[in-house]
């Protein structure tokens, strides 16, 4: 949350994304919270009960945020359509990387955690793929964005790929983190970050 709309955001700033626009946020927060999902299907059935839980706060802050933005009437239309777009970013998302086969649903929630962890860049073009779900999702189709989305979805792979390494325990526990640093949008190439457990001490 404070990487992506505290104050300074540098991962959304990194990200080539306004910390101050509710879409921009709502976007980098459910891309995490798919990080997040993801790795969590590995864990069984511990996996699920903490996905179902992990998604009720989501929502949770999903309406709070909503209604700190001043919206007080048709409130639950509101959060229906961002639900929706949540799903389908995820399902998108999970496509790209492969952890579902194109035409089955999934994408987040409880009622998915049967669908099998992606072996992180595993699926073919995974790179290019989740550029373009993420231009379509975080950036509104816009191409003048691409390098900002190619950026992000580089960032979003180094993260599946630690958060794969990280210990069951630690991942159960709630002791993993993010980390942002070398994110950089605009198409310059970074440098091959080195994949580690993302387990806090």
């Amino acid at each position: 949350m404070a990487a992506a709309a505290g104050p300074g955001a540098p991962l959304a700033r990194s990200a080539g994304l306004d910390p101050a626009r509710f879409a921009d946020t709502h976007a980098l927060l459910g891309l995490h919270l798919w990080l997040a999902l993801v790795r969590l299907r590995a864990e069984g059935g511990a996996g699920k009960a903490i996905s179902q839980a992990l998604y009720e706060n989501f929502s949770d802050d999903v309406e709070a945020r909503v209604r700190a933005a001043g919206v007080r009437v048709r409130v639950g239309k509101w959060l229906s359509e961002l639900e929706r777009m949540f799903y389908g970013a995820a399902t998108a998302y999970d496509r790209a990387v492969g952890a579902i086969p194109v035409g089955e649903g999934g994408g987040g929630g409880g009622d998915t955690a049967a669908t099998p962890s992606p072996l992180p860049g595993g699926a073919p073009n995974a790179q290019a793929a989740l550029t373009a779900a993420l231009l379509r999702n975080a950036y509104g189709g816009d191409e003048a964005r691409a390098g900002h989305a190619g950026a992000l979805a580089r960032y979003a792979l180094r993260e599946l790929a630690c958060l794969s390494l990280t210990p069951s325990e630690a991942v159960v526990a709630g002791r993993v983190r993010f980390s942002w640093a070398g994110v950089a949008g605009g198409g310059e190439e970074e440098e091959a970050a080195a994949v580690v457990p993302k387990a806090a001490a």
